[in-house]
């Protein structure tokens, strides 16, 4: 009778089929939600970083493009030039240029030039290594080019040093505001040597694949500190 009673115990210290399947699919269920949440994290993750990957580019060619057009100068003396605002379109796209002289040059014992440049913005075709992605999205980009001379008083005619701030760019839309309205373009030329008093500048992005929706564009607002300094004596002036 004792072996009997000891033989039941030992049994009910068991699992029966049911409890081990029931477990395992617990065991499951929770390792699937686990799983599920973990991957959207990593995406997230991935994500996250994309996007700010992909912002550092924009935000240090927005910091480079203010510093640039905020310091333009009025086109008079021996060193400055014409301030000339171009616009083209095609297929409801706009690709802008614009050309100007700043005081934004460092001066360094390789370039121990004064500090006013000729600074170029326009958009050029895609590098090599870009144009596969154009064909994958099936959308043609450009690359926003910023070009700088800094030698004004070389002898030879020297060509201007290109740097490719942004890629992927799809339109480049640049505006003049006279004191009244915007124009599209300007031309000191026929303006009487005139200074915008700010700028606005509108870069659109091309998708990155056709399934992604459109980019959020670069906008930049830019107050003219040459027009602004001026426009501030003359107010002063017209007050005494």
């Amino acid at each position: 009778m004792a072996r009997v009673c000891r033989h039941h115990r030992l049994f009910r210290r068991g699992f029966t089929l049911l409890e081990i399947l029931s477990a395992t699919m617990i065991s499951a269920i929770l390792l699937g939600a686990l799983y599920a949440v973990y991957n959207g994290a990593l995406k997230l993750r991935q994500k996250n970083y994309g996007s700010m990957e992909a912002g550092l580019p924009r935000a240090y060619a927005a910091e480079i493009m203010d510093r640039d057009f905020r310091n333009m100068l009025p086109p008079v003396g021996i060193l400055a030039g014409a301030i000339i605002g171009e616009t083209s379109e095609q297929n409801n796209t706009r690709y802008d240029r614009a050309e100007f002289f700043a005081s934004t040059g460092a001066v360094t014992d390789k370039e121990p030039w004064g500090d006013i440049q000729k600074v170029e913005y326009y958009l050029a075709d895609s590098e090599e290594g870009d144009k596969e992605g154009d064909e994958k999205n099936g959308e043609p980009s450009k690359g926003l080019v910023r070009a700088v001379t800094r030698n004004l008083l070389a002898s030879t005619t020297e060509g201007p040093i290109e740097t490719r701030l942004l890629k992927g760019v799809r339109s480049l839309t640049i505006a003049y505001y006279d004191g009244a309205v915007w124009q599209d373009s300007w031309d000191s030329t026929t303006l009487d040597n005139a200074l915008p008093k700010a700028v606005n500048i509108s870069i659109e992005f091309a998708p990155e694949s056709e399934k992604e929706e459109t980019q959020t564009p670069l906008e930049l607002l830019i107050e003219v500190a040459a027009s602004a300094v001026s426009s501030q004596s003359g107010t002063n002036a017209s007050s005494r």
